[in-house]
């Protein structure tokens, strides 16, 4: 018994259409739906030309699925200056101490910064205004 090329699949209009099931499968196994690797980054780039300060989720601590939310200020050369809510300096850090993870070092008051690059890595989601 051969095995069937072609199934009835319903469109968007509600119209039954036979499809070729191996044309269907080729096509499948080309697309891949992942979020692009510099769309957040690009976000943050877009909300701070426009003079906003965006509020960023990141991959924060040495768990892979656990985020906490900053506020980035500016980004400067190598560095991206940002608003820790539960900043090293809250917790008697002085200005200049490193901390670990994600790599950042205390700039004063609840602003920390870390190189852009690990901003970018551990950058997950933006929220903006609508």
């Amino acid at each position: 018994m051969a095995a069937t090329t072609a199934t009835t699949a319903i469109t968007r209009d509600a119209t039954p259409r036979e499809v070729n099931l191996v044309t269907l499968r080729n096509t499948l196994d080309k697309l891949t739906f992942r979020r692009a690797e510099n769309q957040p980054i690009n976000r943050v780039r877009d909300q701070m030309a426009d003079g906003q300060t965006p509020l960023v989720a990141m991959r924060w601590g040495r768990v892979a699925d656990l985020f906490h939310a900053v506020v980035v200020d500016r980004i400067e050369g190598d560095r991206v200056y940002f608003r820790n809510p539960h900043g090293g300096a809250w917790h008697g850090q002085p200005a200049g101490s490193t901390l670990d993870p994600p790599p950042r070092r205390v700039e004063g008051g609840n602003v920390e910064s870390t190189r852009f690059e690990d901003f970018r890595t551990r950058l997950d989601s933006v929220s903006w205004q609508r």
